[in-house]
């Protein structure tokens, strides 16, 4: 149960560190290329849906990406090491 809550962990802290990119998505709305790339302008729906996706993107990715899993605690261990 407790690698559990440490895979678990991994994959909200992957989850949390993405607030600067999702920040700068939003951000990109401003720019004239952007919207006129995307066809979206600053507020309604399709702004709403292009800022949502990057949100969406990270949720639906923690489902194939994470820790693999081996026979021993070491592998782990080194590899939440390096996310540190």
């Amino acid at each position: 149960m407790l690698k559990l809550y440490v895979i678990l962990c991994v994959a909200f802290l992957c989850s949390s560190m993405s607030g600067f990119d999702g920040s700068l998505q939003g951000s990109l709305l401003v720019l004239k290329p952007f919207q006129d790339t995307f066809g979206a302008g600053i507020v309604g729906a399709k702004a709403g849906y292009i800022t949502a996706m990057y949100t969406i993107g990270g949720v639906c990715s923690t489902l194939f990406v994470g820790p693999s899993p081996t026979d021993g605690d070491a592998d782990l261990e080194c590899f939440l090491a390096v996310l540190s």
